[in-house]
């Protein structure tokens, strides 16, 4: 997509990511979005939606099973947009092991809520007017990819986050 790179995609959100509130990311990020064109606004929702399809993966889901107790659609959902608003290394790292996810969990706040997801769309309907900007179409699988695991084997494949959310019952909601 013409307009804004993966590079300068990653750039922006890693200069956002600092922040450890969603709520104040949140903030930052609507400011950066507010200096871009309207084909870099396109192309930065582009990539957002791109690696956000990128985390639609079953071991990940099953990690966002034990940290929240549970995990339906909407929670993994707003575990995937946190997920690449963490900033690039931490997304490609979490992708092959989402245990690392897990001291980044203890100091976060806000994990699973917030509009953080919406924030670039929001912008672009604000700066040129609902219907008057367009993101090409991506291919979003329908399925997660990988098999998800039982519950019986969360705690096996997911030690660290099953002592730290399930067993404390520190949930991040």
């Amino acid at each position: 997509m013409s307009g804004l790179t993966q590079k300068r995609f990653w750039r922006l959100v890693d200069a956002t990511a600092v922040d450890l509130d969603i709520d104040a990311q949140t903030a930052n990020l609507r400011k950066l979005m507010g200096t871009l064109k309207k084909q870099e606004l396109s192309g930065f929702i582009h990539n957002e939606r791109m690696f956000f399809d990128r985390a639609f993966q079953c071991n990940l889901w099953d990690f966002a099973a034990v940290i929240f107790g549970s995990c339906d659609e909407e929670k993994f959902h707003n575990f995937r947009i946190w997920l690449v608003y963490r900033g690039k290394q931490l997304f490609k790292d979490s992708l092959k092991t989402p245990e690392i996810l897990v001291p980044e969990l203890r100091k976060y706040s806000g994990v699973g809520r917030g509009e953080i997801g919406s924030v670039a769309t929001q912008v672009a309907d604000e700066r040129f007017g609902v219907g008057q900007w367009e993101v090409p179409e991506i291919d979003s699988p329908l399925q997660p990819e990988g098999k998800r695991l039982p519950e019986s084997r969360l705690e096996t494949a997911f030690p660290k986050a099953w002592r730290e959310f399930r067993e404390s019952k520190r949930l991040l909601e």
